[in-house]
């Protein structure tokens, strides 16, 4: 489940080249380290190279026609000539049809599987790895895309690190005709009266049986399938969800053993006897991770802090070879979490409160000072301007329903960008996205959506002993009734907690009530500094030393003071440091550079 590659002309006068093709095949290669490849063509105006790491063929062939696949397409029969409205599942494909002469290039309905396209000279250049084609046309550095990243650590829908390289949107594909080239929304969700009428108990069983039934169809029993299990009400569903519909899944759990995640984790598998296997890291971590930051870089695109992806990529042995995972991510729409900062307003409006949603999530005060210019501003502009362009074919709805769509659009830059990363050992799916369980979950009446209401009446109708443990959130997953309400003042309290922090947040630019939150160990300092030590160039341990491309985007005396703190065991700024990095990694991996000479 490697990736993969493909040029197209827009004309089909032009051609394309072989050595083009291999070229941006190399790049791919070099960066990537995967080497398996198999090609295909549609006369010379359309070529596509696709890797597998299994040997197993991803392109489909029906006479000339053709179909070029990465992740996992779900659907009951042939892709050739299948309409991209009936595809499942996270994927991004090139295809090619003989009858009607025309190449469509396409990702899935909601982003979650990354594909880049840049356009030159009357062609399009597509890749599932954006440095891959930045290092093949020798693309220049976005500087907004740049900035937007150290203001955001990630980057959302189209944005990248690069001029001319865009990411395909959400639902979005590109058809090549003879001399035309078209974009189109081939998907968007639609609101489900039908669910949206129904009481908290109706809404929360259909969901299941939606849910059972889409996994049932589009699933194969036959494959053991791995699944994350936390202390959290997600991972805890789709888990419960799996198991109804017949799927087989391999339960595992990151961190410490005294974790809470793990603590609550060990309860649920030893209750349903799930197989389930402990991941932490092992005591040689601080040497392994320098190595691995490369690779983070490669599959991460840049797009994500390459000390916490290496640290979330890094897989035991006991995962298998090429596991197929399933995470928790997409249940936002079954929550309140996409809309609670509206307060008072929440489903009594069709108006979106954009500034509350920056102000206390999305565009929080941070101290930009390393910078030699604050782009929060700018960021802030284009984030608004792309928002409301994404929720204005919704704008006759409600606020909820409109939050919740925006939101799908904002996971583009976290499942959206850790599950494609994921392509390095396996491939990674979030389930709640499969079918039409998103959409029916974002149409149940937002009522029943606080405090986890309607998950918490999904998990116990599917099993009522699993919701009466307890959630790192505080107090059970069961549904709240009056003969368990003391078991629910931690979460109560979480909940107060975590709402005056966003409040404060808001006000003031730092939280108000500081959780305790346990410093970094001493395998994680030895960690980062051996990782600075690999990153430095010759013996300078100052901003030359360490920003050698980059150098000019950050007030010197201010990075200069966090790089010498970056390697004492009290420094906290982790997060701003693997930002500052990871671009400066991206610029060396490009051969680009923002610094004269």
């Amino acid at each position: 489940m490697r990736g993969l590659v493909a040029i197209v002309a827009h004309d089909r006068a032009r051609s394309v080249a072989e050595s083009e093709i291999n070229g941006l095949a190399d790049a791919f290669e070099s960066l990537r380290g995967v080497s398996a490849r198999e090609s295909v063509a549609a006369g010379d105006f359309a070529r596509v190279v696709r890797f597998a790491a299994d040997g197993a063929s991803h392109i489909e062939n029906d006479g000339a026609s053709w179909v070029a696949s990465h992740g996992l397409v779900l659907y009951p029969g042939s892709l050739i000539g299948a309409r991209v409205e009936d595809l499942d599942g996270q994927f991004s494909l090139v295809s090619f049809n003989a009858r009607t002469d025309e190449v469509v290039v396409s990702g899935d309905r909601y982003g979650l599987q990354t594909l880049y396209v840049a356009e030159r000279l009357g062609k399009t250049y597509v890749s599932t790895s954006s440095l891959a084609l930045a290092r093949y046309l020798r693309s220049e550095p976005n500087h907004f895309g740049l900035q937007y990243f150290l203001r955001k650590g990630s980057q959302h829908g189209e944005v990248t690190h690069f001029r001319g390289i865009e990411r395909i949107k959400p639902g979005v594909r590109i058809r090549f005709g003879d001399r035309s080239v078209t974009r189109e929304t081939y998907y968007r969700p639609r609101l489900d009266e039908e669910v949206a009428a129904m009481g908290l108990a109706e809404a929360a069983e259909h969901l299941v049986d939606v849910a059972v039934e889409t996994f049932a169809k589009q699933l194969d029993p036959d494959i053991e399938y791995c699944a994350n299990i936390t202390g959290g009400y997600d991972s805890r569903l789709v888990n419960l969800l799996l198991r109804e519909a017949g799927i087989t899944v391999r339960t595992n759990t990151r961190g410490a053993l005294d974790h809470p995640d793990v603590r609550i984790a060990r309860k649920i598998v030893g209750l349903t006897g799930w197989e389930w296997l402990h991941i932490e890291h092992p005591p040689n971590w601080p040497d392994m991770q320098p190595d691995l930051l490369d690779h983070a870089l490669a599959w991460g695109d840049g797009h994500l802090d390459v000390f916490d992806l290496s640290a979330a990529l890094w897989q035991p042995p006991e995962m298998g070879i090429e596991p197929i995972m399933f995470n928790g991510g997409g249940p936002e729409t079954m929550r309140s979490y996409n809309w609670w900062h509206e307060w008072a307003n929440i489903g009594r409006s069709n108006r979106v409160d954009f500034e509350g949603m920056f102000n206390m999530r999305s565009m929080v005060k941070k101290d930009m000072s390393v910078l030699a210019e604050d782009p929060s501003e700018a960021v802030r502009a284009n984030l608004l301007s792309r928002l409301s362009v994404w929720a204005e074919p919704h704008a006759g709805h409600l606020n909820t329903w409109q939050l919740d769509m925006i939101y799908g659009y904002m996971n583009t830059a976290h499942f959206g960008l850790y599950g494609p990363a994921f392509g390095a050992y396996g491939l990674i799916q979030s389930p709640y996205y499969f079918g039409s369980i998103n959409e029916k979950a974002a149409s149940v009446n937002w009522k029943h959506r606080l405090g986890h209401g309607l998950m918490r009446h999904a998990i116990n109708h599917l099993d009522p002993k699993v919701a009466a443990l307890p959630t790192t959130m505080g107090g059970p997953a069961e549904p709240i009734q009056f003969s368990n309400l003391h078991r629910f003042a931690p979460y109560a309290k979480s909940v107060g907690r975590r709402a005056t922090n966003k409040l404060s947040k808001r006000a003031i630019g730092r939280k108000l009530i500081n959780h305790p939150v346990p410093g970094p160990t001493e395998a994680e300092i030895a960690a980062r500094r051996n990782c600075l030590d690999g990153l430095r160039v010759g013996g300078d341990s100052g901003v030359t030393g360490y920003l050698t491309r980059s150098a000019s985007l950050y007030d010197e005396p201010v990075v200069a003071d966090l790089l010498r703190r970056a390697v004492e065991p009290d420094f906290e700024d982790t997060e701003m440091l693997g930002r500052i990095l990871t671009v400066e990694m991206v610029l060396r991996a490009t051969n680009n550079s923002l610094d004269a000479g």
